[in-house]
C-alpha cells in the first residue's frame, strides 16, 4: 500500500518532472497545458495510482528485455516505450498527451542525474538505451500519423479526380510506411492504388497491388481488409466479363464478412446479386440484393442503398419492368447527388440511357449519356468514359443527328489509345452499329 506521504511525494515528483517536459512547450500547446497536466495528477485516485504503479513495473520489465537485446529500434523497445505512452496518458490524462513532450522526457531522463540513476539501475546505459528507443518511437508515431494523412488526401483526392494529386501522396505515404516497417498502413495504400488503377483501366497494375495487399493481410491476420481486397478484386473480374473469376473473389470475401460479422458483408451480397444477373440466375439475384438492401437501410449507408436501388433497377430494365426499374433509378441517382458520389450517379444515368435507348426515346437516352459522359471525364475513369462515348455514337445515329454522330464516331476514335483494351469491343461495335445506321465508312466523315 502507498501511504499519503509517499503518495505526496511521487505527486509532487511527477509533477515537477511534467513541468520540466512541457515548459518549451507551453506556447505550442497553451498557456495552461502545465496547470491542466498537474492538476490531473493531483486528481487521481488511489485505484488509478494502483493502475500507473503497475504499468511503470511493465515498462521497467520490458525496458530490461529491451536492453538484453540490444535494438533501441526493436519491437521488444517499442512495446516499453507504448507502456510508457500508457503510463503518460494515465498521468497527465489522454487529451493532454502528445510526442513532443514525450520526447523532451527522453532527454530529461538522460540529463537528470536522479532520472538517470532509476533507470542505470537495470544496466550501466539503460538510460541512454531508453533516450533512443523513445527518441524512435515518437519518431515513428508522428511518421505514421503523416502517412495516414498523406493517405486520407490520396483518397480525397482520387475521389474528385485528382488523379497525379493522388498518386503522389499514396507514393509519398508508401514511404514512410515502408521507413516504419508498417505493413498494414502500406497494404492500405496498396488497395488504395488498386482501386484507383482499376478506374482508370490499368488492370495488370491494379491486380499487382491487390494481390501484394491481400498477402499483407493475410499475413497479418486481419480478415476483414483482406475481404475488402477480394471484393475490389472481384469487382475488377467482373467489370471486364471474368465472371467465374469473380464469383471465387466474392463468395471467398463473404466467408470472411460472416466471420468477422463485418458490415461489408451487404457490399459483397450486392456484388454476388450482380453477378447472379450476369449468370442468368434471377431469383438468387432478387434474393442476395433484398438482403443488402436490408442491411443498407439498417447501417443508414446511403451509398449501399443507392447502389443496390440501381441494381434492383438493372434487374427490372431486364424483365421489361420499365415504371418501376425507373423509379429505382431515380432513387438511386438522388441518393448519389446526395452523398455526391459523381461516379455512381453516372453510373445510373449511363444505364437509364440505354434502358431509353431500347424504348427509341433516343433524344432522352442521349442526354443520360451525355451528363454521364461529363461525370466520367470529371472523374477521369476511363472505362465508364469510354462506354458513354460508344453510346453516343450510337443513339445520334440512331436519331438521326448525323452530324453529332460523325463527331463522337471521330472523337471515340481519336481517344481509342486511352480506351482500356476490356472495353474496345463493346465501343468498336457501337461505332460500326453508328457507321451502319448512316450507311458510310469511316474513312468518309
Amino acid at each position: 500500500m502507498i501511504d499519503n506521504k509517499e503518495l505526496e511525494q511521487k505527486t509532487n515528483d511527477l509533477i515537477n518532472l511534467s513541468k520540466e517536459a512541457y515548459f518549451d512547450l507551453q506556447e505550442q500547446y497553451n498557456f495552461n497545458i502545465i496547470r491542466t497536466v498537474s492538476d490531473n495528477i493531483k486528481a487521481l485516485s488511489l485505484e488509478d495510482w494502483k493502475k500507473a504503479d503497475a504499468l511503470e513495473s511493465a515498462v521497467l520489465d520490458t525496458l530490461h528485455v529491451a536492453y538484453n537485446e540490444g535494438n533501441p529500434a526493436g519491437q521488444v523497445a517499442r512495446k516499453a516505450c507504448d507502456l510508457h505512452r500508457q503510463w503518460l496518458s494515465l498521468l497527465w490524462g489522454k487529451e493532454n498527451y502528445n510526442r513532443d513532450a514525450h520526447r523532451k522526457l527522453a532527454e530529461i531522463y538522460l540529463n537528470d542525474p536522479i532520472q538517470k540513476e532509476y533507470f542505470n539501475k537495470i544496466g550501466s546505459s539503460v538510460a541512454e538505451f531508453f533516450n533512443l528507443a523513445l527518441i524512435n518511437y515518437c519518431n515513428e508515431e508522428e511518421n505514421i500519423r503523416i502517412a495516414s494523412m498523406l493517405e486520407s488526401m490520396g483518397d480525397y483526392e482520387s475521389r474528385i479526380g485528382q488523379i497525379e494529386a493522388a498518386e503522389a501522396h499514396y507514393e509519398q505515404a508508401m514511404e514512410l510506411y515502408q521507413l516504419e516497417e508498417n505493413n498494414l498502413g502500406l497494404a492500405k495504400v496498396f488497395h488504395s492504388l488498386g482501386d484507383l488503377e482499376s478506374r482508370l483501366g490499368q488492370v495488370d497494375e491494379a491486380v499487382r497491388h491487390y494481390v501484394q495487399a491481400g498477402e499483407i493481410f493475410q499475413a497479418e491476420h486481419d480478415n476483414i481488409s483482406l475481404a475488402n481486397v477480394l471484393r475490389s478484386m472481384g469487382d475488377l473480374k467482373y467489370r471486364y466479363g471474368q465472371v467465374e473469376i469473380a464469383q471465387r473473389y466474392y463468395s471467398h470475401a463473404e466467408e470472411l464478412y460472416r466471420i468477422e460479422k463485418s458490415t461489408g458483408l451487404a457490399d459483397v451480397l450486392q456484388s454476388l446479386g450482380e453477378l447472379d444477373i450476369r449468370l442468368g440466375l434471377i431469383d438468387t439475384a432478387k434474393e442476395h440484393f433484398g438482403k443488402a438492401e436490408k442491411l443498407f437501410r439498417t447501417q443508414n449507408d446511403n451509398v449501399g442503398l443507392a447502389k443496390v436501388l440501381f441494381n434492383i433497377g438493372n434487374l427490372e430494365s431486364r424483365e421489361k419492368e420499365t415504371d418501376q426499374s425507373r423509379d429505382h433509378y431515380a432513387q438511386a441517382a438522388e441518393l448519389y447527388c446526395s452523398e455526391q458520389d459523381n461516379l455512381g450517379l453516372a453510373n445510373v444515368l449511363l444505364r437509364m440511357g440505354d434502358q431509353e435507348s431500347k424504348l427509341q426515346h433516343y433524344e432522352l437516352a442521349i442526354n443520360y449519356q451525355k451528363n454521364s459522359y461529363l461525370l466520367y471525364d470529371a472523374e477521369n475513369d476511363y472505362a465508364g468514359k469510354s462506354y458513354a462515348m460508344g453510346a453516343l455514337c450510337r443513339n445520334y445515329a440512331l436519331n438521326g443527328q448525323v452530324e453529332e454522330a460523325k463527331h463522337w464516331i471521330k472523337t471515340t476514335q481519336e481517344n481509342l489509345d486511352n480506351i482500356p483494351t476490356q472495353v474496345r469491343p463493346y465501343v468498336n461495335g457501337c461505332i460500326r452499329d453508328a457507321l451502319g445506321v448512316l450507311g458510310i465508312n469511316y474513312e468518309s466523315i
